[in-house]
C-alpha cells in the first residue's frame, strides 16, 4: 500500500499551490543549467527532464555516498553490490546500467571494458552540484547515453578566497574529512580540495549469495583530490586547467573463503580555452586525458595481480555558439581514442572516434524549440547518427507543455567484441566482433508549473530498444554476445517540491514497465513503482529532516525467477549551527533496519550512523 502515499502527497502538494504561492519564496528562475543541450539556458526553458542538486543540498541531506543521494532523485534505481565501495549501477527511466553516461567536469573516466563508470569512487567532498538529464542525449554526447546523462561538477574558485573544512565518523569504522580553499585573485580564479575516507566495511555478500557466503568485511579507503584553476588572458578569453584523481582500496569477497583486494585509480587532467570572439561567436577548445584503472589482488599475495583493467582516454572537442536574432546556435567536433590494457588479452586493444555535433535553442513568444544532431564515426562499427527534436508551449504563468523525440545508441564493449575464446567461468565464451550498437527510441510528453518556490511536473514517457545485447548459446556450444533482443520501457515520472508553512518538502514517484518485448519477461532489477519524499524543518536552530525511500518489487535475473520484494527506508538528518562558521551534522540511515537487497545475494548493510562538523569561512 505503500506505492500510492507519494502520489496522495503530490496531488496535495498540487492543490495547494495555488493557495500557499503568495507566501512562498521566490523560485530562482536565474539557475543555469548546461548539461542537457551543451549551451548554457535557465532551468525555467528547459526543454529536457532535468534535476540540479546543489551543494547546499549535499551538506543538508548528509548523504554519506553519491549513490545515496542519487537514489532520492526521480526515475533512478540503485543496485549496489555491497557497502563501500563495493560496485554501483546506476538506471535512469528503466533503462541498463549501462545506458546512463556520467561526467565529471564534462568529460568521461569510463572503462571501455565495461562502458561504466565507478560511482563508487567519486567523493562526495568534491562535488559542487549535480545536473540529472532523463531521457536520450546521444545527440549531444554520443555512445551510452540512452537512459540519459549525470553531470558530476567539482567546485570552482569564483569571489574572494574562501575555505572549508569537515571531520566526521560514522558506522563500521568509518572516517572522512575534507579541506577545500577557493577564491578568486585579479584574473586568477582558483579551487583546491583534497579529501579523504576509510572505513571497516561490512560483508558485501549475503547468506543467500549464489556464489558462497564470505563473513569478511570489505574494509574500504579512498584519497581524492581536484583542482580548477581559470587564469582570465583578457577579457572574454580563459584559459582553464582540471585536474582529478582518486586513489582507493577495497576488500571484496573472491570467493566464499578468501578475501581478495581491488585498487583503483580514477584521474583526469583537462585544459581548456574558452573565447568570446564577437558579440555573437563564442568559442571553447578542449583537450581532456582520463584514466580508469583498477587492479585485483589476493590479499594473501598482494605482488602478483590476478586481474588488470586499465582504459586510458584522451579526448578533444571545439565548441561554437552563435547567438542569433532566432536562437542560438550550437556546432563542434570531438575526437576520441581509448586504448584498453587488460591481462584478458582482448584481440583488439584502442578504437577511435570521429564525431560532428550541431544544436539549436530558441524562444519565440510562448514558444520554446530545440533540436540537436550528432554524427559518430567509430572504427569498431562504422557511422551512426542521432537526433533530438522539442517543443515547449508556454500556456499559462509559470506553466509549460513540451514535447519530445529522440534516438540514442549504446556502443559494444572491448569485452563484447573482443574477448578472446575462454573457458574461465567454466563454460565457454568469446566475443563477437561483428556486433552493431544497441539503438534507442524515445519519445515523452510533460507538463510542468515553477513558480515562487514551487515545483511540479509530470512526464510520459515511451523508450524502445532494439538490438539489446544478449549472451546466446551457438551450435558448437561457445556463449557469445549478439544482438537477438528488444526492449521497451514505458512509464510516468512525477516530481514535486514546495517550500509552505516552514517546511522543505520535496515528492517524486515513477511508475514504469520495462520489459523484453520478444519474452514479455520484466527487465532484471527494475521496480513497476519506485518514490521518494523528504520533508526538513527548522527547530530552533537546527534543521531536522527524514527521506523515505520506496521500491517495489523487482526480478534479479532476465527470466524472472529471483524476485527481489519490495522495501521502504527512512532516514532522518540534523544540521546544526553551532556559530557563525561552525555547524554540525547527524545522519541515521535505514532507521528501521529493513532487510533488504537491490541485487540479489549481496547485503545492504543494515541501520548506520554518521556524525560530522563542518566550517566555512566567510
Amino acid at each position: 500500500m505503500f506505492i500510492f502515499k507519494p502520489l496522495a502527497g503530490l496531488c496535495a502538494l498540487a492543490c495547494a499551490s495555488a493557495a500557499v504561492a503568495d507566501s512562498l519564496p521566490q523560485f530562482k528562475a536565474d539557475d543555469i543549467i548546461v548539461t542537457a543541450t551543451r549551451m548554457a539556458e535557465p532551468i525555467t526553458n528547459t526543454l529536457s527532464d532535468v534535476t540540479v542538486v546543489t551543494r547546499e543540498e549535499i551538506e543538508q541531506a548528509g548523504a554519506t555516498s553519491l549513490s545515496q543521494l542519487l537514489a532520492r532523485q526521480p526515475g533512478v534505481e540503485i543496485a549496489a553490490y555491497g557497502g563501500p565501495g563495493q560496485g554501483v549501477g546506476i538506471s535512469l527511466r528503466g533503462a541498463n546500467t549501462n545506458h546512463t553516461v556520467v561526467l565529471l567536469d564534462g568529460v568521461r573516466i569510463v572503462s571501455a571494458t565495461t562502458n561504466t563508470t565507478s560511482l563508487q569512487y567519486l567523493p562526495l567532498d568534491q562535488i559542487e552540484r549535480i545536473e540529472i538529464v532523463r531521457g536520450p542525449v546521444s545527440s549531444v554526447y554520443g555512445a551510452d547515453a540512452i537512459g540519459g546523462v549525470i553531470q558530476i561538477f567539482t567546485r570552482e574558485g569564483r569571489s574572494a578566497a574562501q575555505w572549508s573544512a569537515s571531520l566526521g565518523m560514522g558506522d563500521h569504522g568509518t572516517l572522512k574529512s575534507a579541506l577545500s580553499a577557493a577564491g578568486k585573485i585579479d584574473a586568477t580564479a582558483y579551487s583546491v580540495t583534497v579529501s579523504s575516507e576509510n572505513s571497516d566495511g561490512y560483508p558485501a555478500t549475503a547468506p543467500n549469495n549464489a556464489y558462497g557466503y564470505n563473513s569478511q568485511a570489505d574494509a574500504y579507503n579512498d584519497q581524492a583530490y581536484s583542482v580548477n584553476v581559470t587564469q582570465t588572458l583578457a577579457p572574454g578569453h580563459d584559459l582553464s586547467l582540471r585536474l582529478f584523481q582518486s586513489f582507493a582500496r577495497n576488500d571484496y569477497a573472491g570467493s566464499s573463503t578468501e578475501q581478495d583486494q581491488e585498487k583503483v585509480r580514477l584521474s583526469g587532467q583537462t585544459l581548456e580555452s574558452r573565447n568570446r570572439l564577437s558579440e555573437v561567436w563564442s568559442s571553447s577548445l578542449r583537450f581532456a586525458r582520463t584514466e580508469d584503472l583498477q587492479n585485483n589482488f589476493n590479499k594473501a599475495d598482494m605482488t602478483t595481480s590476478i586481474g588488470l583493467y586499465q582504459t586510458t582516454q584522451n579526448e578533444w572537442t571545439w565548441e561554437n555558439t552563435f547567438k542569433t536574432s532566432f536562437g542560438t546556435v550550437l556546432a563542434g567536433v570531438s575526437d576520441t581514442e581509448q586504448y584498453v590494457d587488460t591481462s584478458s588479452l582482448l584481440t583488439r586493444d584502442s578504437r577511435s572516434g570521429k564525431a560532428v555535433f550541431a544544436g539549436y535553442q530558441g524562444e519565440i513568444g510562448r514558444n520554446l524549440l530545440q533540436a540537436s544532431v550528432r554524427n559518430d564515426a567509430d572504427s569498431q562499427f562504422g557511422s551512426k547518427t542521432t537526433e533530438l527534436l522539442a517543443y515547449g508551449y508556454r500556456f499559462a504563468e509559470g506553466w509549460l507543455a513540451r514535447g519530445a523525440f529522440g534516438t540514442a545508441y549504446k556502443a559494444p564493449t572491448f569485452n563484447d567484441l573482443y574477448a578472446p575464446y575462454s573457458s574461465y567461468y567454466g563454460y565457454a565464451y568469446q566475443g563477437n566482433a561483428n556486433l552493431k550498437p544497441e539503438t534507442a527510441y524515445n519519445g515523452e510528453l510533460a507538463v510542468s508549473y515553477r513558480r515562487a518556490g514551487y515545483l511540479a511536473s509530470v512526464t510520459a514517457f515511451h523508450n524502445r530498444i532494439d538490438n539489446l545485447i544478449a549472451t546466446t548459446l551457438d551450435a558448437n556450444g561457445v556463449h557469445s554476445p549478439s544482438n537477438v533482443n528488444h526492449a521497451a520501457v514505458d512509464g510516468v515520472t512525477f516530481a514535486a517540491s514546495a517550500t509552505w508553512a516552514g517546511f522543505d518538502l520535496t515528492a517524486t514517484a515513477t511508475a514504469q514497465n520495462a520489459r523484453d518485448t520478444d519474452t514479455g519477461l520484466r527487465l532484471a532489477q527494475r521496480a513497476r513503482m519506485t518514490a521518494a519524499f523528504s520533508a526538513s524543518h527548522p527547530l530552533g536552530r537546527a534543521t531536522v529532516g527524514m527521506e523515505e525511500t520506496l521500491s517495489g518489487a523487482r526480478y534479479d535475473d532476465a527470466a524472472n525467477t529471483v524476485r527481489l520484494p519490495g522495501y521502504a527506508v527512512t532516514n532522518l538528518f540534523v544540521d546544526y549551527p553551532l556559530s557563525k562558521r561552525w555547524s554540525a551534522n547527524a545522519r541515521i540511515s535505514n532507521l528501521f533496519a529493513s532487510d533488504y537487497q537491490t541485487v540479489s545475494g549481496y547485503s545492504s548493510g543494515g541501520r548506520g550512523w554518521f556524525l560530522g562538523v563542518r566550517y566555512q569561512s566567510e
